[in-house]
């Protein structure tokens, strides 16, 4: 897939089938094997992670990520140079106020060479995937031989509100190896839970089913996952909404949601459950609901991550390139508004990669993908350097008041708004300093002087 923030080319690791029987080019989703378990497996990769200790500062840089993807800076050199070294972002200013002299970014996406979302290679879920040297690569959408033609329609929910997302599968015949049960653990003891041979089917229904659930429950995803948010993010996610209209609000609120659709495991709620039912184990996580299968739930997360998250973040980069380059002062306010939903997305991955190597005990550490978490660690940093450096986006919360108001014809909601935000930093009483936690980078976003910082990884 596109490397989100990245490289668009991935010749030698996807290889598409399209000469299948039956197989539209359009339906065609990333290969791979069925799931084969929740163990973590080893797979090459040009980062060599290195412990390091947790700043202490935005501006602490004594201990720095050690081994960041091929391409990128070697540390500790400053983040800021690269960028404007290779027309990224302009330099410095001592103007006061907005730059209106910068260098615009002229990379092809804004951000290069970096990762916002997991893709179907470092999400934490691709642990399922059997990467060995005899693999056979396979299109999602050409199943094992079928035992019938005949569809189930199943309904599916994340437990955050009553809407279901309705989806077509059908059964199949397992190949060897195919995964058919889920792991969970009571201590030290390990169980299974066995589930029924069904995948996802007829992938336009499918496409299509995802993005009018995503239209429709854009505003209940927002107000159930963000309910215990602290008030700056709770007060920009209102705001942003209040604004959706514009250009880059409505996709970033998109994007924000979807990313969480592969995130909380989606499990079966209508009468229709293929043959599977509640666990009876009374510690079981499967005690209250029934989960989809193994496969369904590779299915959709591919589903989400290239029919819906990648065609947003390339439409939301390629704005964002097109307002910074413009370096409007009146598009502050929606650029702004659009990086603080990007890096608490970052966040909410991060948090998410933690508590699934928490859940099951993979990653030897407590990532359970150490290279995804150095990518969006790097994506992170990278776009805190484009908000800081390009045009000063950081100004309307750092700088004097009086002079901020004097600097731009602010409408009364923008005035409203960063005058909130800016009452809401002076009660913080401490800088967040764990990078799985709210705040940790959308925070970096109200300082002057930021330098990027650290992650233990």
């Amino acid at each position: 897939m596109d490397r989100l923030f990245g490289s668009n080319n991935l010749d030698g690791f996807w290889s598409f089938r399209s000469d299948a029987p039956g197989v539209d080019e359009s339906d065609l989703l990333p290969p791979g094997d069925f799931p084969q378990s929740f163990g973590h497996i080893s797979r090459p990769s040009s980062i060599d992670m290195t412990n390091v200790t947790t700043p202490t500062s935005f501006n602490d840089t004594s201990n720095v990520l050690v081994g960041m993807p091929l391409g990128f800076p070697d540390y500790p050199h400053d983040l800021g140079v690269f960028c404007i070294s290779h027309g990224l972002v302009g330099g410095p200013t001592e103007t006061a106020g907005f730059s209106k002299q910068l260098p615009s970014p002229s990379s092809n996406d804004v951000i290069q060479a970096n990762a916002l979302i997991p893709s179907a290679e470092t999400s934490p879920k691709s642990k399922d995937i059997k990467l060995e040297a005899k693999s056979i690569w396979k299109p999602i959408t050409e199943l094992p031989t079928s035992r019938t033609d005949e569809f189930k329609v199943v309904e599916l929910s994340q437990g955050h509100n009553s809407e279901k997302l309705r989806l077509r599968v059908r059964e199949y015949n397992p190949e060897p190896g195919d995964k058919q049960y889920y792991t969970w653990y009571d201590g030290d003891s390990k169980y299974f839970y066995n589930t029924t041979p069904y995948a996802i089917t007829d992938l336009r229904y499918a496409r299509s089913a995802i993005k009018n659930f995503l239209d429709k429950n854009l505003e209940g995803y927002l107000d159930v996952l963000l309910l215990n948010a602290s008030p700056i993010t709770k007060r920009t996610f209102r705001t942003a909404l209040q604004n959706r209209d514009l250009t880059l609000l409505g996709p970033a609120l998109k994007l924000w949601v979807a990313s969480r659709f592969i995130e909380t495991p989606w499990h079966i709620t209508g009468s229709e459950t293929l043959g599977m039912s509640r666990d009876t184990h009374i510690k079981s996580p499967y005690r209250d609901w029934v989960p989809q299968t193994p496969i369904m739930d590779f299915q959709l997360d591919n589903l989400v991550i290239h029919g819906v998250l990648q065609p947003l973040l390339k439409e939301i980069l390629t704005t964002l390139r097109t307002k910074s380059s413009a370096s409007k002062p009146e598009d502050w306010f929606e650029r702004q508004l659009t990086y603080f939903i990007l890096l608490n997305t970052i966040e909410l991955t991060m948090a998410h990669d933690v508590e699934f190597a928490r859940r099951y005990r993979v990653g030897g550490s407590r990532w359970s993908n150490r290279q995804l978490i150095g990518t969006v660690t790097q994506g992170a940093n990278t776009l805190l350097t484009c908000f800081h450096n390009a045009n000063n986006d950081h100004y309307p919360f750092s700088a004097p008041w009086p002079e901020v108001e004097r600097s731009h014809k602010w409408s009364q909601e923008q005035k409203t708004y960063i005058t909130e935000i800016r009452a809401l930093l002076e009660q913080q009483q401490e800088i967040q300093t764990e990078p799985a936690q709210e705040m940790f980078w959308t925070g970096q976003l109200h300082r002057a002087g930021w330098i990027p910082v650290s992650v233990v990884v």
